[in-house]
């Protein structure tokens, strides 16, 4: 993603934004794996979501680039609620 550079210093998965054109949950999992450094399902649904907040501190939401995010967020709670699901 072409993200802002002062957005893209203060994310904690930095590489991540700056090589995936369409993330995903899955694909910022698959990214966290291959760097070996993924920990427990719930920190890492966290760390996401906290990276999607961030994200959208810097565009607005009737942007372009805002609505990206805003889909982001919505596919994120989608698997949250499946991966919830799945625990009971």
């Amino acid at each position: 993603m072409d993200l802002l550079p002062q957005c893209l210093d203060i994310l904690q998965c930095r590489a991540f934004w700056e090589s995936e054109e369409k993330p995903t949950l899955r694909k910022f999992l698959e990214f966290r794996l291959s760097a070996g450094d993924l920990k427990e399902k719930a920190t890492e649904y966290s760390r996401y979501k906290d990276e999607l907040n961030t994200i959208s501190r810097y565009y607005a939401e009737a942007s372009e680039f805002g609505q990206k995010v805003v889909e982001l967020k919505r596919l994120f709670k989608a698997s949250l609620l499946v991966y919830w699901i799945s625990l009971e």
